[in-house]
């Protein structure tokens, strides 16, 4: 993934002709924030991609994940290309490009705890099962905790209104004090009663503890399943 990432931005500064520095001054970042990223082959935060994303006159999502304004055109003969019988397939341009994808920032606390901002980041298009349903959102996983499961810079669609299930895949925000201070996590739900809330990592294993008091907003990750009506 991170290749792939670097390897596109790679190819639109060459475009542009633009250098790192120049890229990374443009975008308001550090000088080396790229050269950094580069000769340690990591994987972007999602904020530096977002900031980068309009000075390489092109979309986060394209940088993530290769689709949209910027992609490559695909090489391969429409006539190689092949369907399974009676499958209706959505026309693209008919599902609405208008669930919102939130930023999140690194957290202080433990197990890839992160912050969930109110910016909208990018808008991705709605699958035909969720049409009608209401304060749907997005976001893109940062760090490692949960792989093989959820990979840095996958995108997850949340729904508040889906009930969590134990083994769900889910987003919990929660106080970390009494000053309000909110933080998110992503895990698989394990456990949960009146007084506490078990989740599970995966990378490295854990399982980790939240106090029901603590806990603002509990929200399921949708599935293909969900997300398709399968």
């Amino acid at each position: 993934m991170s290749k792939n990432i670097l390897n596109r931005i790679r190819n639109r500064l060459d475009e542009l002709q633009l250098t790192m520095t120049g890229a990374c001054e443009k975008a308001g970042l550090g000088r080396e924030t790229l050269r950094k990223v580069f000769e340690r082959g990591n994987t972007p935060t999602i904020t530096t991609l977002s900031k980068l994303a309009p000075v390489l006159q092109t979309t986060l999502e394209w940088l993530l994940i290769g689709n949209g304004d910027g992609g490559q055109t695909s090489t391969v003969p429409i006539s190689n290309i092949s369907t399974a019988n009676n499958v209706e397939i959505p026309i693209t341009n008919t599902m609405l490009l208008d669930i919102p994808i939130l930023g999140v920032a690194a957290g202080n606390h433990t197990h890839g705890a992160f912050q969930l901002e109110a910016t909208v980041i990018n808008y991705v298009r709605r699958p035909p099962a969720i049409a009608t349903a209401k304060n749907v959102y997005g976001l893109y996983v940062e760090g490692d905790s949960m792989q093989p499961l959820h990979k840095a810079a996958d995108l997850l669609i949340l729904h508040p209104g889906r009930p969590a299930r134990i083994g769900d895949s889910v987003v919990i925000q929660f106080k970390t004090s009494e000053s309000g201070y909110l933080e998110a996590i992503l895990g698989i739900l394990y456990k949960r009663d009146g007084k506490i809330v078990e989740i599970e990592k995966l990378n490295p294993h854990a399982l980790i503890k939240l106090e029901t008091r603590t806990i603002m907003t509990v929200h399921r990750v949708l599935t293909i399943n969900d997300l398709f009506g399968i």
